[in-house]
């Protein structure tokens, strides 16, 4: 019995650490791993692994649309596993809406957000789902895309820094101060005339 029990956890451990997570998909992960596998125990951990491998490698989603967010975790529905893999959205006319890594559940790294048109309209940094360096925002009206409208500053998810805004004209509108999340500092809001 005691060979038999080694026998089976060797094969299991050799079947799982031989699996390939390529490009190819749920069900040919199950069949190219199931071989010789006698155990139902073994079969679901094969399954579950499959999975769980196939959907964070090789599968971009729309967080919008194709996930849940649990106490600030980003989940695929039905699955236990935080997501981790490429955030993609697209506008009802084909162009990129979103873009960003998800690392854990947690948005991490630069995300990019576009208008309709195509025109980057915000830009912000994550690290470990948290706000952290630069927040860019452009302003989306006829005659002002690309044109600056915020300028603000995370670190470690709490306002730090400057904050600037710009007003149509292309003014500087206000600038704020803050560190570790409180007011710090002079505050200075201009009029349109300056």
């Amino acid at each position: 019995m005691k060979k038999i029990l080694i026998l089976l956890v060797l094969l299991f451990s050799t079947s799982v650490s031989s699996l390939v997570w390529g490009a190819e998909n749920y069900d040919d992960c199950i069949l190219k791993n199931m071989k010789g596998i006698g155990s139902d125990v073994a079969a679901k951990a094969i399954k579950d692994v499959c999975k769980v491998k196939h959907i964070n490698t090789i599968f971009s989603i729309c967080v919008e649309t194709e996930a849940q967010i649990i106490n600030g975790i980003i989940f695929l529905p039905n699955m236990n596993e935080p997501f981790a893999g490429n955030n993609l959205c697209k506008h009802i006319n084909g162009q990129v809406k979103s873009k960003g890594e998800i690392t854990d559940g947690k948005n991490d790294g630069k995300w990019i957000w576009w208008h309709e048109n195509g025109q980057k309209g915000l830009e912000k940094n994550y690290k470990d789902g948290k706000l952290d360096g630069k927040v860019t925002g452009w302003y989306n009206h006829i005659g002002l895309d690309g044109q600056i409208w915020s300028e603000k500053h995370y670190k470690d998810g709490k306002k730090d820094g400057k904050w600037t805004t710009w007003s149509e004209s292309g003014q500087i509108r206000s600038e704020e101060h803050y560190k570790d999340g409180k007011k710090d500092g002079k505050w200075t809001t201009w009029s349109e005339s300056g």
